[in-house]
């Protein structure tokens, strides 16, 4: 590896001395910090070893029958067979690189039920495609099923590469260990680069960790360990997962909080509750003889175990979330359950419509979804957080879009896209405000070293505060803000200075993101402490 660095010709970038790669008894081969490592500090930007094929780049008939065996073979598939696409097609001195760089088949735990689940898959698909893709008929099979299982373990999806699906092999990059909620880097792409840098200050020794589940970095344990043993084939140990009590899995406490009527179900939630502290919730704790689990209030230390804590819940006929025949049952930890799983499902669905009308089939529903996973898990549970984070982002974004469109016509599409009914770009804002502080608290609560935080889009929420101050200042009035639009305005411009700082450490002062943040900073404080609102508002 050392022979590589800052060698243009291999498409790597790394920061000289600062790191070695090492073997590690149980995580195999990592990266050491061989120095101390300042926050900020860029370690490596590379070019992929090799990408999967974009189904855009595909033609016709190919198109077609890949589409077609994925809906014989399960939507799993996808992402294999575009990688076998892209193996099959590369020259041989790109193959060789893939199959001698990346862990593949040597590294699955056939111990494990889904680890087993990808090893059939990656059979299956490597027999289609002997079969069926011309291009694979030269590739000795074995050599395919290894090239399919290091895509599996290994490939980072890179949306820049033009397609959300596209998935791509990183000789450094996947040498960086998992952590959950504590790496000590963070990784972004840039066009066709990935770049990894510490967001936190490394000593020697230590090993180079990041994040490999994007979103799903906050959810339960018990979540983000089956998102990593499906789509990494391994059961995760680190620090976050193998503490005994899970901060994420907040319920309220049946003793000191809020009561449940005979139904099962809560009161109205307030919104400012995902802002509260651990106190007051009951926090699930891992028994040592592994004989399940007992809940505890941080509050009055009261106890119930697993079979206690959950009660039978009746709801009513308009329940707007699903009770469909599974095995979670309707006690109230089958519904967390299968409310956990309904957010992943949620969360795809989003991000597939992101660009399109797939995406106004749910959050016109999203006010009453959350009311209804509030009076089952209360206002602190990782869910309702994440709902809210992905309510907000929607709306930020939307709002981002119409940048040319009218404040009645802003509204109105927040009815209709969103279900959010307001009276003005002021209350949008207030409450766009109110929900972005509140997840950092939440997060500071539960996840103070995750690496990236809930809310990414503070930027975003800065515009619109600005949008709103400039439709504030008349043609020959400064911008006076009244009480509750000076509050929101408060919140916002505390959110921009906690992430300018956060953009700085990670990116320095002088990146763009920095400085964008450093401008709306200016702007809302000089609103906030000056009558003359309106010319610094022009001037941005």
């Amino acid at each position: 590896m050392s022979d590589d660095r800052g060698d243009p010709s291999t498409g790597l970038d790394c920061a000289g001395a600062l790191f070695v790669e090492t073997g590690h008894p149980i995580l195999g081969r990592v990266l050491r910090a061989s120095a101390c490592i300042v926050p900020g500090t860029l370690l490596v930007r590379e070019r992929p070893v090799m990408a999967m094929t974009p189904l855009r780049e595909l033609d016709a008939p190919e198109r077609k029958a890949l589409l077609a065996a994925v809906a014989e073979l399960g939507a799993s598939t996808f992402d294999l067979f575009c990688a076998a696409h892209a193996f099959a097609l590369s020259p041989q001195n790109a193959r060789f690189l893939v199959l001698s760089t990346f862990c593949g088949v040597e590294a699955v735990d056939v111990e494990v039920a889904e680890a087993r689940q990808a090893l059939r898959e990656v059979e299956i698909v490597a027999a289609w495609c002997a079969e069926h893709m011309a291009a694979c008929a030269s590739v000795e099979p074995a050599d395919l099923r290894q090239a399919l299982m290091c895509f599996h373990l290994n490939a980072h999806h890179t949306p820049r590469l033009g397609d959300r699906r596209c998935g791509a092999l990183y000789a450094i990059g996947s040498r960086f260990t998992h952590a959950c909620l504590s790496a000590n880097c963070a990784f972004e792409h840039d066009d066709d680069c990935l770049v990894h840098r510490a967001v936190c200050t490394i000593e020697p020794g230590a090993v180079l960790t990041s994040n490999y589940l994007g979103p799903w970095e906050y959810g339960s344990t018990r979540v983000r360990r089956a998102a990593l043993v499906r789509s990494k084939c391994f059961v995760c140990g680190c620090a976050s997962c193998e503490r005994s009590i899970d901060p994420m899995r907040a319920l309220p406490c049946p003793n000191c909080g809020p009561q449940r009527a005979n139904s099962g179900l809560l009161g109205e939630v307030s919104d400012d509750e995902l802002a509260g502290s651990k106190t007051g919730s009951m926090l699930p704790t891992r028994l040592d003889d592994g004989g399940g689990e007992e809940w505890r209030c941080a509050t009055c230390k009261h106890v119930l175990s697993e079979q206690a804590m959950d009660r039978e819940v009746s709801v009513p006929g308009d329940w707007p979330l699903v009770s469909s025949a599974d095995a979670y049952g309707s006690s109230l930890l089958g519904w967390e359950r299968r409310i956990e799983s309904a957010a992943h499902n949620l969360l795809l669905h989003v991000y597939a419509g992101a660009s399109g009308g797939a995406v106004n089939a749910t959050l016109p529903r999203m006010p009453a979804i959350l009311g209804a996973v509030c009076r089952l898990l209360g206002g602190k549970h990782w869910t309702v957080a994440f709902l809210r984070a992905i309510q907000l982002e929607a709306t930020v974004g939307m709002v981002l879009r119409m940048t040319d469109a009218s404040d009645a016509e802003v509204l109105s599409a927040s009815a209709a896209q969103l279900g959010l009914h307001l009276p003005s770009l002021e209350a949008l804002l207030g409450r766009c405000a109110r929900t972005a502080a509140d997840l950092h608290s939440w997060q500071c609560a539960r996840a103070a070293e995750a690496a990236t935080p809930l809310f990414e889009d503070v930027q975003e929420l800065a515009d619109l505060a600005c949008r709103v101050v400039r439709g504030r200042a008349g043609p020959h009035s400064a911008v006076l803000p009244d009480e509750p639009l000076a509050h929101s305005l408060g919140l916002v411009l505390e959110l921009v200075r906690r992430d300018q700082a956060r953009v700085c450490a990670q990116l320095g002062a002088d990146a763009e993101e920095a400085l964008q943040l450093q401008r709306s900073e200016q702007v809302l404080g000089r609103v906030l402490s000056s009558a003359a609102g309106r010319s610094y508002i022009s001037a941005k």
